[in-house]
């Protein structure tokens, strides 16, 4: 992911030296992501594990790299066109 930190401003009370670098179009992090998905019938059940790594952080922001994992349930309704 890529662009500026402009949304530093609304939380947290900044000098002008850290304005200007928050200003700078720069990659904010990458990340990977693994989706597993089994489907019976009209169902789904799929399992995402994602991993986050951020860059370019202001020195006030100690966010670290870190998993996330998810679980998620549909169902499709079956519609028959006449």
């Amino acid at each position: 992911m890529a662009g500026t930190s402009q949304f530093y401003h609304s939380g947290y009370d900044l000098s002008g030296q850290e304005n200007l670098s928050l200003e700078k179009l720069q990659l904010l992090s990458w990340e990977a992501v693994l989706p597993i998905t089994f489907g019976i019938g009209y169902w789904d059940l799929e399992f995402h594990t994602r991993y986050i790594h951020p860059l370019n952080l202001p020195a006030f922001d100690n966010s670290t790299r870190r998993f996330v994992f998810s679980l998620q349930t549909s169902y499709a309704i079956p519609i028959k066109k006449k």
